[in-house]
């Protein structure tokens, strides 16, 4: 139910907001939430998490607000290269950065911090990637444990010199080869948006 009310924000505010920055509007998202779990006396106390990005095709700059959740950039190594974004895997080749957001969700929270407005100067070939946490958190393997966080980085580092299509379907296929015949224990989604 949160997921549908949080969908329905969303389209409300991209359609109404155009020029506000990233940050004031998943506010917006977040308050019509709020204003549509409240029931009477009671609310729903639920949150959830959300990935929210305004991209300048012109000036190829990003604008990022995460609530919960990072964006990555996966950008070939560069000489003498001056990164917006601290480097925390790489390859003799490639760099994913990591854009955090803010720790906390839209909706019902015990933490009530701005959300925050990263904005970041994209590079021809950058590849922004957004993900839930469903990939990471999967059980799976030879002996049945989570995937993790570094485990898909190395995994999009393998892939990164692949084009986007490709590297989307080895991101499904190892996916799955690690999940084998055990139960989806979450939502999954990665995307992954090449800069031209």
């Amino acid at each position: 139910m949160v997921s549908l009310i949080g969908m329905n924000g969303l389209e409300k505010v991209t359609k109404e907001n155009t020029g506000k920055d990233a940050a004031l509007m998943v506010e917006d998202v977040n308050q019509f939430l709020l204003k549509s779990l409240h029931r009477g006396s009671s609310t729903i106390n639920d949150g959830m998490d959300l990935s929210f990005c305004i991209f300048e095709p012109h000036t190829k700059t990003l604008h990022f607000t995460g609530a919960n959740h990072n964006a990555l950039i996966i950008r070939k190594k560069l000489a003498n290269d001056q990164r917006e974004f601290p480097i925390k895997y790489e390859n003799d080749t490639t760099e994913i950065g990591v854009i955090n957001g803010t720790r906390r969700p839209v909706g019902r929270s015990f933490v009530n911090i701005p959300f925050e407005n990263k904005q970041f100067s994209c590079i021809s070939g950058d590849r922004i990637v957004l993900f839930s946490d469903g990939y990471s958190d999967q059980i799976g393997g030879e002996i049945q444990k989570k995937m993790k966080r570094a485990n898909m980085m190395n995994l999009l580092l393998a892939s990164s010199a692949e084009t986007v299509s490709n590297q989307i379907n080895y991101m499904r296929d190892a996916f799955h080869r690690w999940k084998m015949d055990i139960e989806q224990v979450d939502d999954v989604c990665v995307m992954i948006i090449e800069v031209k």
